[in-house]
């Protein structure tokens, strides 16, 4: 959720899809910009900006899935235009993520016609119905 995507050294993550899920989380509730690098053990969200120094470095700990995050630099001076890009990390997958605990139980929860005010609401983003539809159904099957 939305307070699970907080970043800082020693965050622990069981897979890297997960440490790259969360990070899309963080773009938008941070409202930023930002493309990954992998390397053999290593993954890198670095700002889209090259003037910006904004990054977070995630670790594979030895032969196992789990990712930890060993660097941060958090602080953005990229040009306001460069960071309102960030609505290219929020696709239905995410939102799905961000929607699965509201329908946990049942698949009861709010209808997609709902979905893009709740969003607009809780992290100031507008969505399509199409999109909302899409995350709604993704939800559903992963809860």
């Amino acid at each position: 959720n939305k307070e699970d995507s907080d970043i800082y050294v020693g965050r622990m993550f069981k897979d890297k899809a997960q440490f790259k899920l969360t990070m899309h989380i963080y773009a938008v509730a941070k409202v930023c910009r930002f493309k990954f690098r992998h390397c053999k053990r290593f993954i890198t969200a670095k700002c889209v900006d090259k003037e910006c120094g904004w990054r977070v470095v995630g670790k594979q700990l030895g032969d196992s899935p789990t990712y930890v995050v060993k660097k941060t630099i958090l602080d953005h001076v990229c040009p306001s235009d460069v960071r309102g890009q960030y609505k290219k990390h929020e696709t239905s997958k995410v939102l799905a993520a961000l929607f699965c605990s509201k329908y946990e139980r049942l698949h009861c929860g709010p209808c997609a016609f709902e979905l893009p005010k709740v969003l607009r609401t809780d992290l100031s983003y507008h969505c399509s119905y199409w999109k909302a539809c899409k995350a709604k159904e993704l939800a559903i099957a992963s809860a």
